[in-house]
């Protein structure tokens, strides 16, 4: 296929935006924004009551964290995907099919983990067994939603308390776990891109 230069396939190497938005520096900002929004979880899941307004809070929360987190993907893929020039600037190899395959693969891994987790935390703090009172309600939609509230009110502080902490500083810490291996060990940042594609560049005169 065509082969593109520096400047065409990565906009970072234009030095006004590479200097804006650095890819580390981004990380440190996404992380924090999902510091925050768990943080908002936590304190309005523990300190406040029930109602709407608890609702509220948890949910922006939830956004803000969720942010965080699908931003700090987006650098993680871009970043797999620069290792296909990487690749062939150590072994003279472009195995983009290969290096390109393994976001999905990782994707409906993490997906599958993820229903585990959320299986596992439910089992532990006994939630199935209200959440299948609520799945097996075959009734007029008025009286359905009336019991559901009753339903959830019957469910114990602990119980609440156990699955917003699973659900919240679990992915918290494995997101900073990728965080600090990506910030000390990722070592192809916006200039080393830069250098590599130009090796290759350089590469490609040379042999024509």
């Amino acid at each position: 296929g065509k082969r593109f230069s520096v400047s065409e396939k990565h906009p970072t190497a234009a030095p006004c935006r590479a200097k804006r938005f650095r890819r580390k520096q981004m990380m440190d900002k996404l992380m924090l924004l999902s510091v925050i929004g768990y943080a908002v979880m936590i304190v309005s899941g523990l300190a406040l009551s029930g109602g709407m307004v608890k609702f509220w809070i948890l949910t922006v929360g939830y956004m803000v964290a969720n942010l965080g987190q699908y931003g700090f993907y987006l650098i993680m893929m871009i970043s797999l995907i620069n290792t296909v020039e990487y690749n062939e600037y150590l072994r003279g190899e472009r195995d983009e099919a290969i290096i390109t395959s393994l976001r999905p693969f990782f994707t409906k891994l993490a997906s599958a983990i993820v229903v585990a987790v959320t299986s596992a935390t439910y089992l532990i703090f006994g939630v199935t067994g209200y959440t299948n009172q609520i799945s097996a309600l075959e009734i007029a939609e008025a009286e359905k939603l009336a019991q559901i509230d009753t339903i959830v009110s019957s469910i114990q502080p602990g119980q609440s308390r156990g699955l917003l902490l699973c659900l919240t500083v679990l992915p918290f810490v494995l997101m900073y776990a990728s965080y600090v291996l990506y910030k000390k060990h990722y070592i192809l940042d916006e200039d080393k891109y830069a250098e590599v594609c130009a090796e290759l560049e350089k590469r490609r005169t040379e042999a024509k």
